[in-house]
């Protein structure tokens, strides 16, 4: 907690006020917002845990579309063609983590937000404290969009631009004072990022504008096929060049469903194609198909089929399997996770 609150400070995020402060501001601004947050704690490790202190920025009867936010991740079709366009070309990739994205993403003129800290955090005197942002957080329903925004920019500066279908895909000719280093592609999921780049020298160029308005950490490298290759792992997926071949592979370990297969008892796998049309259809003649799931069935479900489908892309096999499953995803049957065990049967 000590050391979120260092990282609040440290980041510029806001400015500590006291509620006499904040009920002037009030008074002063229209569209003036105070917000409670929270703590958020997680496993980091075993000897450690993370804490986060995260906005509840809530609004009764209004939904994020509706206030025109969003929170844009990139298509799994996106990452197909960049990785897809990178063997192509025999093009370097690297992977890297950014540090507190959403704390160094300004909040744009005529937001007014302020929060209101939870009661482990106090002046000396014991009375509540404010923090009128400055930049965004977690939990913030726009804070994605302040980050893409940043990231938008910084790397505009340097020859990237954003694809207009897709916000998160990056591309172009890297030139630093006028000199093209080279061309580029980046992809972002959040503060993950991944970069192909035709050269370490634009590598290093796009890292170094990044790094000048947020900390980034490289987190893995794979060179062209002449200099070794190599693998890394981007959301939760590895990506791996052999030495020689400029063809990149996209796989998950071999562990990733082995939960599933011990929450459905499965012990080995099948070469049969999965027919899981009958299985659904089955949903509209055969009574025990069409009961409901219970709770226990529907949460073991749910985390089956998120699985399937993280896998699917990987896997163009399933993807058939899983856009059928995901059509009954929201009230399904027994049919529908029967049609599931299927598929999961079918992943030898």
């Amino acid at each position: 907690m000590q050391e979120e609150v260092k990282n609040l400070n440290d980041c510029k995020t806001g400015e500590a006020m006291t509620e006499m402060q904040v009920q002037a501001l009030k008074k002063k601004l229209d569209n003036f917002r105070a917000i409670p947050c929270r703590w958020v704690s997680a496993f980091k490790s075993e000897s450690r845990v993370r804490c986060r202190i995260v906005a509840k920025d809530i609004r009764k009867g209004t939904s994020a579309r509706s206030l025109g936010f969003s929170s844009p991740t990139p298509s799994i079709e996106s990452l197909h063609c960049v990785l897809t366009l990178a063997a192509n070309r025999n093009y370097r990739l690297c992977s890297m983590d950014v540090a507190h994205a959403f704390m160094h993403s300004p909040i744009p003129r005529g937001e007014n937000i302020c929060l209101r800290m939870p009661m482990s955090i106090s002046y000396d005197d014991g009375s509540m404290v404010y923090l009128y942002l400055h930049r965004s957080l977690n939990g913030l329903r726009n804070a994605s969009l302040h980050w893409l925004q940043l990231l938008a920019e910084t790397i505009r500066s340097i020859g990237l631009w954003a694809d207009e279908i897709e916000p998160c895909v990056h591309g172009g000719c890297v030139k630093i004072g006028g000199k093209a280093l080279g061309y580029a592609l980046l992809i972002a999921y959040v503060d993950d990022v991944l970069i192909a780049t035709s050269n370490e020298e634009t590598e290093k160029a796009i890292h170094h504008a990044l790094n000048q308005v947020v900390p980034v950490k490289i987190t893995g490298h794979i060179l062209e096929a002449e200099h070794g290759g190599g693998e890394l792992v981007f959301i939760g997926r590895r990506i791996t060049r052999s030495p020689g071949h400029s063809a990149v592979m996209l796989s998950v370990d071999d562990s990733y469903l082995a939960q599933t297969f011990h929450d459905y008892n499965i012990t080995s796998g099948s070469s049969a194609v999965p027919d899981v049309a009958q299985h659904l259809e089955k949903t509209m003649s055969d009574k025990q198909a069409m009961l409901r799931l219970s709770p226990e069935s529907y949460t073991r479900f749910r985390k089956a089929l998120g699985k399937l489908l993280w896998l699917s892309p990987s896997r163009h096999d399933l993807k058939l399997f899983m856009s059928i499953i995901g059509t009954q995803q929201s009230e399904p049957m027994q049919g529908t996770e029967y049609s599931s065990i299927c598929v999961a049967f079918f992943i030898p």
